[in-house]
C-alpha cells in the first residue's frame, strides 16, 4: 500500500456556497498520508466565490480540479464528481467536513486488494470553529449490515465512506429522487442502503472524520430531513420485509432527535408538531418536557439529562476538546 502502485482515490468534494470552509477541508484533504488522490471538487452553482478559493488550492496542489455546474443538489453533484476522475476507488467528503491525515490510508488497506466492500469510520461532530463535541459514538457494524441499516444510520454521513467504483457503479451512484421530492438530506444513508443490499460493510474503528454541525446546514432541517428518511424507507423497506420493526424503531429515534433539536434551537411550534407526531404514531408520551424549557432550561435543574446531552452534543454548554485528533 506504500509507494508508486499505490490505486489512485478519487476524492469527489460537492460544493455550494462554502467560501467559509472550502479552504480548511481541502487543506485536510491534501494532508492525507495516501498521496495518490485525484480531489475533484464540484462546484453546484455557488454564489459565494468559493469557486475562486479553490482555483487558489488547486495552485498550490496540483491533484486538485474544480468542475462547475448549475445547481442540481449535492447527490447530482458528487455524481459528476465521480464522472470526472477515472479512479477505482471513490471517497466523498462534503466541503465544510474535515479529514484526519491517516484516513484515507487506513481505509485503502481495508479494501485494496480484496472482495468489494463499503469501508466507512467514525466521526466526531464539529462546530462552525471545528472544535470537536464531546461525544463519541463507536458503532461496530460490519459484514452484512441490512438490519443495522435499517434501525440506526450508523455510518452518519457521506464523509466517512471509501468505496470501490464497482460498488458506486452498482448502486446507480447517488439518487437525486430525493431533491426531486423536495426532501434532500438522506442521500448519504440511501447510498449505504443500496450498497448494502449486494455488498458487505468494513470499519476503521477511528474517529477520523470532523462532521460539520451547525444551525445552518442541511441536517438541521428538521421537516425535510424527516421526509427524506421516510422516502427512503418507502425505498427499501419492501424489499427488506424483514426488518419491518426496526425501520419503525429507526422513524421513532428519528422523531426524538429532531424533536429534542427543535427544542434546543427554540422552535417550538415545530417541537410540539413532531412531538404530536412520536405520540400518535409510536406512543411516545414527551410532552411533559415542553414545562421545564424556560429561557434558561439548558443550565437548570429541571433540565432531563438527554437535554443536557443534546447540548453538549451541539456545543452548548461544553468545552470542546479533541478525539482522535487535531483538525
Amino acid at each position: 500500500m506504500r509507494g508508486p502502485a499505490q490505486p489512485v482515490v478519487g476524492v469527489v468534494v460537492p460544493m455550494y456556497n462554502a467560501a467559509a470552509t472550502i479552504a480548511e477541508t481541502l487543506e485536510s484533504v491534501c494532508a492525507q498520508t495516501y498521496p495518490a488522490l485525484d480531489i475533484v471538487v464540484v462546484d453546484d452553482g455557488s454564489t459565494d466565490g468559493c469557486a475562486a478559493i479553490v482555483r487558489d488550492c488547486a495552485s498550490r496542489d496540483g491533484r486538485i480540479r474544480l468542475v462547475q455546474q448549475a445547481n442540481a443538489g449535492v447527490a447530482a453533484a458528487r455524481n459528476r464528481g465521480a464522472r470526472e476522475t477515472s479512479a477505482d476507488y471513490l471517497a466523498f467528503v462534503d466541503a465544510d467536513d474535515l479529514w484526519a491525515p491517516e484516513k484515507t490510508a487506513l481505509q485503502m488497506d481495508e479494501v485494496a486488494g480484496r472482495e468489494p466492500a463499503l469501508v466507512y469510520c467514525w466521526f466526531s461532530h464539529i462546530n462552525e470553529h471545528s472544535q470537536v463535541f464531546p461525544i463519541k459514538y463507536n458503532p461496530q457494524m460490519v459484514g452484512d449490515v441490512r438490519g443495522y441499516l435499517a434501525r440506526e444510520n450508523f455510518v452518519g454521513n457521506g464523509s466517512s465512506m471509501l468505496v470501490p467504483r464497482e460498488i458506486f457503479e452498482s448502486v446507480g451512484g447517488f439518487s437525486s429522487f430525493l431533491r426531486e421530492q423536495g426532501a434532500e438530506g438522506c442521500e448519504d444513508y440511501m447510498f449505504a442502503m443500496g450498497a448494502a443490499q449486494n455488498y458487505p460493510f468494513r470499519l476503521v474503528p477511528r474517529y477520523l472524520v470532523g462532521y460539520r454541525t451547525t444551525a445552518s446546514n442541511m441536517s438541521s432541517n428538521a421537516d425535510k430531513m424527516i421526509r427524506s428518511f421516510e422516502l427512503v424507507v418507502e425505498r427499501f423497506g419492501p424489499q427488506m420485509s424483514e426488518f419491518a420493526s426496526e425501520f419503525v424503531a429507526h422513524h421513532r429515534d428519528f422523531l426524538i432527535w429532531h424533536a429534542r433539536r427543535a427544542l434546543l434551537d427554540g422552535r417550538r411550534r415545530q417541537a410540539r408538531a413532531l412531538l404530536a407526531r412520536l405520540k400518535a404514531q409510536h406512543g411516545v408520551e414527551l410532552a411533559p418536557f415542553l414545562g421545564t424549557l424556560g429561557p434558561g432550561f439548558v443550565k437548570t435543574k429541571l433540565t432531563p439529562k438527554w437535554t443536557k446531552t443534546l447540548a453538549k452534543r451541539l456545543g452548548i454548554i461544553s468545552r470542546p476538546h479533541y478525539l482522535d485528533c487535531t483538525w
